[in-house]
């Protein structure tokens, strides 16, 4: 432990104070003993598709607590898988503008 650490963590995707990873949702990550937590990934499914199946729980989630208001204005600051359907459920509750 160092007690002088300018950063909080090591975090993917985050700023140099989380360790200055790039990446995380849009990249592969590998972690090594992964046993506890993650779902199991049948050999047949390529990599591609195992990393969108790991979005779609999420997806759901946010499908079934969000509700839109008519007159909201979005804006999404990055466009991962999940942003991308947020925006199209946006537009299809008819919300106002989705930009």
């Amino acid at each position: 432990m160092n007690p002088n650490a300018t950063a909080v963590g090591g975090i993917y995707g985050y700023s140099h104070t989380c360790g200055g990873y790039d990446g995380g949702e849009a990249e592969f990550v590998r972690v090594p003993f992964a046993d506890v937590g993650p779902a199991i990934t049948p050999d047949w499914m390529s990599d591609e598709d195992a990393l969108m199946r790991t979005r779609t729980p999420s997806n759901r989630v946010d499908k079934a607590h969000n509700w839109i208001d008519p007159l909201i204005v979005g804006a999404p600051y990055l466009l991962g898988g999940v942003v991308a359907a947020n925006a199209v459920r946006a537009v299809r509750r008819r919300a106002h503008k989705f930009c």
